[in-house]
């Protein structure tokens, strides 16, 4: 039982832990694009 509950856990943090690195992602993407449209409004 407690082994079962353990899988649980590790299981969600591990939904939790991909979530975060696809907000990551997409957030560092936008930030990219924001960054490179300033560049090239100075070019």
């Amino acid at each position: 039982m407690a082994y079962d509950k353990k899988i649980k856990n590790i299981k969600k943090l591990d939904r939790e832990i991909q979530d975060f690195f696809e907000v990551a992602d997409r957030t560092l993407f936008r930030l990219k694009r924001k960054a490179l449209q300033e560049i090239a409004k100075q070019i």
